[in-house]
């Protein structure tokens, strides 16, 4: 079963230096298209209320759902990107997810399960960096853990002012 706690034994380990600056949920949320993919999480069915945010960055969309009380696990494959946020989250008035480090192509391992104890699993940005081949083993790995996959990636029409809406983002 999944700690869902924040990770505070990862700081015992040696930290490396933290680089991108930190902003908040209220500014992330500043941006449209931001809102507009909010908009669609939160109306997606999540009966668990239990997701996960894979290449989380910041985790801010997972910080923000966890305010609408879910349940969110945020996992990224950089030391320092975890590392960072449990720093940021810890003295912060938002809404604190799980972090787990580990590589989303492994996703049953990071989460200790291969039921579908999640009702979906999340990604903002992320997968536009990923082949073919290894976008199947993702897809693969994130049904395992979750009964469906939600994702945005930036498109042409995504990064023009007049369409920064999620209809303006690729999906399927």
């Amino acid at each position: 079963m999944l700690d869902t706690t924040l990770a505070t034994s990862v700081a015992e380990a040696k930290r490396p230096p933290t680089s991108s600056p930190k902003i908040s949920p209220k500014e992330f949320l500043r941006d449209p298209a931001h809102r507009e993919f909010l908009k669609e999480l939160l109306a997606l069915p999540t009966p668990r209320r239990k997701v996960i945010e894979i290449g989380c960055g910041q985790a801010l969309f997972s910080s923000i759902l966890a305010d609408h009380n879910y349940q969110t696990l945020a996992i990224d494959k950089e030391w320092g990107v975890i590392d960072s946020n449990i720093d940021f989250y810890r003295d912060r008035n938002y809404g604190i997810p799980a972090f787990a480090l580990g590589d989303a192509m492994n996703l049953p391992e990071v989460v200790g399960s291969e039921t579908q104890e999640f009702d979906w699993v999340f990604s903002y940005g992320f997968l536009q960096h990923f082949g073919d081949y290894d976008l199947q083993t993702l897809f693969r790995a994130q049904l395992a853990v979750a009964k469906g996959v939600i994702f945005a990636v930036p498109s042409d029409l995504h990064l023009t002012a007049e369409r920064r809406v999620v209809r303006g983002m690729a999906r399927w």
